[in-house]
């Protein structure tokens, strides 16, 4: 009896083991460890955001982005990773955006997530973006490590109403 008992705590503890590492390999997807992005910046700036990732496999692809807001329908921007980025990176992806005033009553939202070849992607994190005429806002301590570390850009536009009106585009 006693052997029977042990017998079938051992295969139970081996069963449970044998599960656990099965979906710990199947949650072995990138992560997003940090990121910071200033809310409120001048029509016509350059946006940047700053992202503190890794991937235990290290795989990772792509850095997907998607802006939505007003006047626009969502717009997806994918960055290619370089091979030294695919275990861990730091830096910033940077949105150039329109000088002009009407962009003064918008709100915008990016979020942005990590993916990688086996296509597993990193919980998205999100940023809020409206402009000003605020004093730019300074860049934390804990980023100014990587301030000058460009991953790269985002092919995504927001148009001002000017930009819209030059080109015949629609809301």
């Amino acid at each position: 009896m006693k052997r029977t008992v042990l017998a079938t705590l051992v295969l139970s503890l081996l069963f449970w083991v044998c599960a656990g590492s099965r979906q710990a390999s199947a949650n072995e997807a990138p992560a997003i460890v940090d990121s910071y992005a200033s809310s409120v910046i001048r029509p016509g700036t350059s946006w940047r955001v700053y992202l503190r990732a890794n991937d235990i496999d290290g795989n990772m692809k792509t850095i997907v982005a998607v802006l939505s807001g007003p006047g626009i329908s969502p717009q997806t921007s994918i960055t290619q990773l370089k091979k030294n980025h695919r275990l861990e990176f730091a830096g910033y992806l940077f949105m150039r955006t329109a000088r002009d005033g009407s962009l003064l009553s918008n709100t915008y939202k990016l979020q942005v997530f990590v993916r990688d070849s086996k296509e597993a992607k990193s919980e998205t994190v999100e940023f809020p973006l409206s402009f000003g005429f605020n004093k730019s806002q300074k860049l934390p301590a804990e980023w100014q490590d990587v301030a000058e570390k460009k991953l790269g850009g985002m092919t995504i536009e927001i148009k001002g109403e000017r930009d819209r009106m030059r080109r015949g585009s629609e809301f």
